[in-house]
Parts: structure tokens; sequence; C-alpha cells
């Protein structure tokens, strides 16, 4: 009869394992890892399995689940994950047998977090101010926004849109959707209103667009375009007084 010895270290078929796990991923989902070889038997096989590094948040844990006689790993969400702190991990996963010295073998997993539209867009500024003439040319420009986003591809596309529900309704402005840009579409004047209000939208490309808004006040700057006016005033006696009279002042 032939003994068995401890002379086999458990063994990984790969030596890297790639995992993608979304960001929105629920704690306690399991992902399966496979399991490692061992040539021995008994307490000489795998005995279980067990992260040794790359997990220092511990964000994972492993999972040893048996299907007959063999010992499989799943790996298992401990925590909210996060692309934007944290988009990949590298955890060494270890198998280990029941020898005594133990023996084991390790695997490298590589996982990485997918993207989900989870972050609004975000203005440079909350709030902008800019001044303009009021014989500025319609068409020309006023200012460029800029807005970002954590999340990737699609879901960090931004477009531009003004809202009109909660500001400039008569249409002074418009923003070009793609570059942020805005410029004015009517004439101003001074005398008509001497500041404009423009509530600005970022919006995201996710299949759930989320939005992220600014404020542009437009402070109008008042130019001579207005000429003197004049007002005969007839008094008793067939007298008359004459005043000179401009749009916001009026000099006797």
């Amino acid at each position: 009869m032939v003994t068995d010895v401890n002379d086999n270290a458990p063994q990984f078929l790969h030596s890297v394992l790639k995992i993608n796990i979304s960001e929105a991923t629920q704690k306690g989902s399991k992902f399966s890892l496979g399991s490692a070889m061992d040539h021995d038997s008994g307490q000489f096989s795998v005995q279980g399995y067990k992260i040794t590094s790359g997990d220092a948040n511990q964000s994972f844990s492993i999972n040893n689940r048996t299907v007959g006689e063999e010992i499989f790993a799943d790996l298992v969400v401990e925590k909210d994950l996060d692309r934007e702190e944290q988009p990949t991990f590298e955890l060494i996963v270890e198998a280990f047998d029941g020898g005594q010295p133990i023996k084991s073998g390790t695997v490298l997993v590589k996982v990485c977090i997918l993207d989900v539209n989870d972050n609004p867009p975000t203005f440079d500024l909350s709030r902008y101010t800019v001044v303009v003439p009021e014989d500025l040319i319609p068409g020309q420009d006023i200012l460029t926004l800029n807005a970002t986003d954590k999340d990737l591809g699609g879901n960090s596309k931004i477009s531009y849109r003004i809202d009109r529900d909660k500001s400039d309704p008569d249409f002074y402005f418009m923003v070009n959707a793609d570059n942020g840009r805005i410029y004015l579409n009517k004439t101003l004047d001074y005398e008509h209103a001497v500041q404009h209000k423009i509530v600005v939208d970022a919006v995201d490309g996710g299949s759930e667009p989320l939005v992220g808004s600014t404020v542009v006040i437009v402070d109008v700057q008042d130019v001579n375009d207005n000429k003197p006016t004049i007002n005969i005033i007839f008094l008793d006696g067939g007298e008359a007084q004459v005043r000179n009279i401009c749009k916001l002042c009026c000099c006797a």
C-alpha cells in the first residue's frame, strides 16, 4: 500500500484571472474563480482559498464552496464599489492544502470595475457673471461654459441647454449644445432690462440622464443710444417752459 505524502502544491489552471464587476453590484454578490488542482489526496489536497493581498479596504472576501470532493472559490463583494474611487483591483488569491507545513499556490485576480451613470455633470462654477454692452451684435459670444462628468464613455458625454422654464423666456440668448458656447440671439436694450438671468443645464449621455445646472447673470452695460427730447409745457399767460429730457434723467 502506497501512503500519500504532501509533495504537491495546489496550482491554478491560469496564472491570471480577469473579472468585470459593475460598480452597481449589490453587496453579497458572488463571482466564481473556479478551483485549483492538487495531485495529492485527502487532507493534502486543496482545503480552501483566501485573499492574501491587494484588498486593503476589504472590499472582497472568498467563499469556499464544496462540490462533491472538490472545493471551489467564489469572490464575494463585501462593500459598495465606486469606479471613480478605485477602478481596478489586483487581488492575490491563495489556494492552500492541509499539510504540515502547508503548501499553497496563487492566482492574480484582476478585477475591473465597470462604470454606471452615477455622477451628474458639474460646472466649473455654480454662478457666472458677465457684463456686455447693449449694442452687442446678435450672434456674438457671451461666454463659454464647461462642465465635466466623472463617468466614462457615453455616460460622460455632455450636452448643454438653457432651461426656458426658469430663465430667458424671450430667447435673448442661445447655447451651443455641443460646446457650451452662449451667444446673443436678440438685440439687448438697457432701457428695457439691465440684467438677464440664464439657467444652463448640462445633461449627460446615460440611459437615464443626470443633469447639473449653473446660473449665468448678464449685466447689460448702457451705451449712448438715446437722443435728448424736448418737451414744451405751456404755462398760464402764454409763457412756455422748455425741458431737455433724456431717457434716464431730466435737465431743466
